[in-house]
């Protein structure tokens, strides 16, 4: 074989294997990132935001704590309270366009609304990007 082929095929199946290691690394990275988000969702997820913005001391951290304690539940029905208030907004929104849409549109409307984060728990994105049907 000639040498020019064989340095083609070589530099094409370093490529592919570069490509293909790509993609595997980025799906286990955005694995690890979702896990991670998952675990310190809830009660952490404010005091974990807050400690890697402002970076505090020791002192710092436990006069925070107990001020992100107290803030938190406050935090957790101002979101309880959107989410439920855009849903009902959206569903308003689909009722009036529905006599609009061909079936093929009210399918893909119907799609979207499975889809949408709303419909969700916090915290738990639909995992869709990794071939998994998103949780209910």
């Amino acid at each position: 074989m000639n040498t020019k082929i064989k340095s083609a095929i070589l530099l094409l199946l370093t490529l592919l294997i570069g490509v293909i290691g790509g993609m595997l690394g980025s799906r286990l990275y955005m694995e690890h990132r979702l896990k991670s988000f998952r675990a310190m969702r809830g009660e952490r997820f404010l005091q974990h935001n807050m400690e890697r913005l402002l970076m505090p001391t020791q002192e710092q951290r436990t006069a925070l704590d107990s001020i992100l304690r107290k803030y938190q539940p406050q935090f957790k029905q101002l979101n309880r309270k959107f989410r439920s208030e855009s849903r009902a907004l959206l569903d308003s929104l689909y009722k009036e366009m529905a006599p609009l849409l061909t079936e093929e549109q009210k399918k893909r409307m119907q799609a979207r609304r499975r889809m949408h984060p709303f419909d969700r728990p916090f915290g738990r994105p639909g995992d869709a990007m990794f071939g998994k049907p998103p949780r209910n």
